[in-house]
């Protein structure tokens, strides 16, 4: 049976569904050249879009109106030399996992009030009906400086589902900037995430490649 990668993106606006597959999948088989070796990979992506039933209008990149709202000023661009490193843990980590010990709550409260899972879930709902079946959302990847992970330990927050699957939090560094800006970075970037070593291991792994 042919293995097939989902990918479903976030709440934000987004360009065009093909032009956004085509970043997710350049993003992946990058990751997989430049951390795996595996070159000119071929695997079977379906993204699940939903941006243009939250948004009027999706975003642009025409370089003639750089000043419109629906601009994308950060599309996809191929990493700096170099810049595809594994995260190290450090003795930072046991501070934050246990300052977020602490706030954890008032973080779910604040998702909560805002409306923040409950909106996702509604328009994946429609999307997505039988989501559950071949959808596991149970590894987290998530980068340290992401402003919307700001707890990156959820692994003992949840039990394991019916099926044994329990949460493991896998740490990464998202290298992500805009076109040119170096230091105009986007940690919650998903091309950033898609081509880290450890995303292209599980990727790699997944799709036994190599």
């Amino acid at each position: 049976m042919a293995k097939l990668i989902i990918g479903i993106h976030g709440l934000a606006n987004k360009p065009k569904k093909g032009i956004l597959t085509d970043y997710w999948q350049s993003a992946i088989a990058e990751g997989l050249e430049k951390n795996c070796g595996i070159r000119h990979s071929a695997f079977e992506f379906h993204l699940v879009y939903w941006a243009d039933l939250m948004y009027k209008h999706q975003l642009h990149g025409d370089h003639a109106f750089t000043f419109d709202k629906l601009y994308n000023g950060e599309p996809y661009v191929a990493a700096d030399p170099n810049a595809l490193k594994r995260y190290e843990d450090s003795w930072k980590d046991s501070v934050r996992a246990f300052a977020f010990d602490l706030v954890g709550s008032s973080v779910d409260k604040m998702k909560e009030h805002f409306g923040i899972d409950a909106v996702a879930d509604r328009v994946l709902g429609r999307v997505l009906k039988d989501l559950v079946f071949y959808y596991d959302p149970k590894r987290k990847i998530r980068n340290r400086k992401d402003p919307v992970a700001a707890d990156v330990h959820l692994s003992d927050d949840y039990e394991a589902n019916d099926k044994g699957i329990k949460v493991k939090d896998d740490l990464v560094l998202n290298d992500y900037h805009k076109p040119g800006k170096q230091e105009q970075r986007n940690h919650h970037k998903s091309y950033g995430y898609l081509r880290t070593p450890e995303v292209s291991e599980h990727i790699r792994a997944f799709l036994e490649l190599g």
